[in-house]
C-alpha cells in the first residue's frame, strides 16, 4: 500500500538491512543508503529502548524537504517497520480526511434538517388541520346565527305588521268608550 508518491515503507532488521520494501530496488540495501546518519541514530535509540508503540520523528533531507518517519518494532520478530513519508503528502492525506469529514458533516446536517422538517410537518400538520376545521366551524356557526337573526327579524316584523293591521281594524279606545259604557278588549297580537 502506497501512502504517497515519494513515500517508502521498509521491513528492516536491527542492523537496518531492508528485507521487504514497496520498491524492489530498496530490498537488500541498508537504511543508511536512504536516511541521514542522525535519523539512523534515532532509530537505533528506538530499537535499543524496546518501545511498545510506534515512534515518530521528522527530519529534513539534503534538498530541504521535511519527512515524517514512523518506526514500529514487530514483537513477534526482530524486525521493525519503517515508514518514510514527505510532510506535504501526509498533510495532503490529513487535508483529504478533513475535507471528507466536512462534507460528511454537511450532508448529515442537511439530512437532519430534512428529517426535522418532515417530523415537525407531520406533527404540526394535524394541529394546523384542527385549527382550520375550528375556523370553518366558527364560520358555519356565524352563518347560522346570521340566518337565525334574519328569520327572527322577519318574524318580529311580521308580528309588528299584524299588530298594525289589527290596530287599524279595531276602533280606538275613545271610540269604544263613546259607544259602550262598559267594555273590555282582549288584545293578543
Amino acid at each position: 500500500y502506497t501512502f504517497g508518491e515519494k513515500s517508502n515503507m521498509w521491513l528492516v532488521d536491527r542492523n537496518g538491512d531492508i528485507y521487504i520494501s514497496e520498491d524492489a530496488i530498496h530490498s537488500g540495501k541498508n537504511l543508511k543508503d536512504f536516511l541521514p546518519s542522525n535519523v539512523i541514530d534515532s532509530i537505533n535509540s528506538f530499537s535499543n529502548a524496546n518501545l511498545d508503540r510506534a515512534q515518530v520523528l521528522e527530519y529534513k533531507n539534503p534538498e530541504g524537504i521535511i519527512y515524517d518517519l514512523i518506526y514500529q518494532e514487530l514483537k513477534s520478530t526482530d524486525w521493525a517497520l519503517v515508514l518514510q513519508i514527505p510532510r506535504n503528502e501526509s498533510v495532503a492525506f490529513v487535508d483529504a480526511i478533513r475535507i471528507n469529514t466536512l462534507i460528511a458533516c454537511f450532508i448529515i446536517i442537511i439530512l437532519l434538517i430534512i428529517i426535522f422538517y418532515l417530523i415537525s410537518n407531520r406533527i404540526a400538520n394535524p394541529y394546523k388541520r384542527a385549527i382550520q376545521l375550528n375556523q370553518q366551524m366558527e364560520m358555519l356557526v356565524n352563518e347560522r346565527t346570521l340566518e337565525l337573526k334574519e328569520k327572527n327579524q322577519k318574524i318580529l316584523d311580521s308580528i309588528e305588521y299584524a299588530k298594525m293591521i289589527q290596530e287599524s281594524i279595531l276602533p280606538s279606545h275613545e271610540e269604544m268608550r263613546d259607544i259602550f259604557s262598559d267594555y273590555f278588549l282582549l288584545w293578543k297580537p
